[in-house]
C-alpha cells in the first residue's frame, strides 16, 4: 500500500512539473525499452520514466505487426529457432499461456516464419503486464514526441517532448536510453551516428555490399501492412467488390513461388 501511495504522489507531481527528474529515462515503448524499463527495477533503480508516442506498448510484437517472429535460421542445414533467454523467455511464456487460454494451443497458426505468433491487441497488453508490478519504479507517459534532447558537456541529460495539443514536457535524467524505433534521441543529440547497411570492409560480412550506390544509402526496411487472419470455421466469401478487377494483382502471378525457395539463407 505504501509504495502504491507513493507511486501516486509521484505521479502527480509529474502531471504538475514542467520538468521532471528520474534515474532513467527511456525513450520509446518498444520492445528493447520495456525490457530496459523491467531489468532497471529488478537492479533497483527507483525512478524510471519510460515516453513513448503512442498508446500500445511492445513495439514489433504489436504496432509493427510482427505477430509471427522471425527468429529461426539453418544450422548444419536443419531449421531451428533462436534459442530464448532472459526477458525473451518471459514474453514467450506469457504468449504461449495466451495462446492457450484463448486458442487452446501455445503456437496456433501454422506460421511459416516463425512458430511463436501472437495478436497485436493481446501483445499490447502481455506488455502492460509485465511493466505493472513495478509501477512505485517505472512511470509510464504516452502520447509524447522527442522534440529535443538536452545536452551538457557532451552528455545526454535528458530530453523535451511535445503532445499533439503544443503541451511539452521536459525530462531530465541521469541516464537516457534510446528506444525508439527511428533513433531519434540519437538523431537529435548531435552525435555522430550511421544509418544503412554496413559495407563488406567493416565486419567482413559475406553478404555485405562492397560500397553503396544512392539507392542502398537511404535502405531500410519497407513498411508493410499486415492484416489479422482468424478461421471462422464456415465460408465467409464475400459478393465481388463493384470495382475488384483481377487483372490488377497479375503481378503476383509473375512473381517466383515461394515453395520454391529452400530457405538455404535462412532469416
Amino acid at each position: 500500500m505504501r509504495s502504491l501511495i507513493l507511486a501516486f504522489i509521484y505521479f502527480t507531481t509529474l502531471l504538475s512539473a514542467e520538468v521532471i527528474e528520474t534515474d532513467l529515462l527511456i525513450v520509446g515503448g518498444d520492445e528493447s525499452g520495456c525490457a530496459a524499463a523491467v531489468q532497471a527495477a529488478r537492479l533497483g533503480v527507483k525512478r524510471i520514466v519510460l515516453v513513448n508516442d503512442i498508446d500500445w506498448l511492445g513495439g514489433q510484437f504489436c504496432t509493427q505487426g510482427i505477430g509471427p517472429m522471425d527468429e529461426w535460421t539453418l544450422v548444419n542445414g536443419k531449421r531451428i529457432e533462436f534459442p530464448a533467454t532472459g526477458a525473451f523467455a518471459e514474453i514467450l511464456e506469457r504468449i504461449h499461456t495466451h495462446n492457450r487460454q484463448t486458442y487452446g494451443l501455445a503456437k496456433p497458426g501454422n506460421s511459416w516464419c516463425g512458430s511463436n505468433t501472437i495478436e497485436p491487441k493481446a501483445a499490447a497488453k502481455i506488455f502492460e503486464d509485465w511493466l505493472a508490478p513495478y509501477a512505485a519504479q517505472i512511470t509510464i507517459l504516452k502520447g509524447w514526441e522527442p522534440m529535443k534532447v538536452l545536452v551538457e558537456n557532451g552528455c545526454v541529460v535528458g530530453a523535451e517532448f511535445r503532445q499533439t495539443n503544443a503541451t511539452t514536457l521536459t525530462v531530465k535524467a541521469k541516464l537516457t536510453a534510446d528506444s525508439t524505433d527511428w533513433g531519434d534521441v540519437i538523431r537529435l543529440s548531435g552525435a555522430a551516428y550511421m544509418a544503412g547497411p554496413d559495407l563488406k570492409s567493416r565486419f567482413d560480412e559475406p553478404s555485405a555490399p562492397e560500397s553503396l550506390d544512392p539507392d542502398g544509402e537511404q535502405e531500410m526496411n519497407p513498411i508493410s501492412w499486415c492484416p489479422l487472419l482468424r478461421e471462422t470455421g464456415k465460408d465467409s466469401t464475400i459478393p465481388k467488390p463493384a470495382r475488384y478487377d483481377a487483372h490488377s494483382f497479375t503481378d503476383w502471378q509473375k512473381a517466383p513461388p515461394w515453395g520454391d525457395w529452400d530457405g538455404s539463407g535462412g532469416i
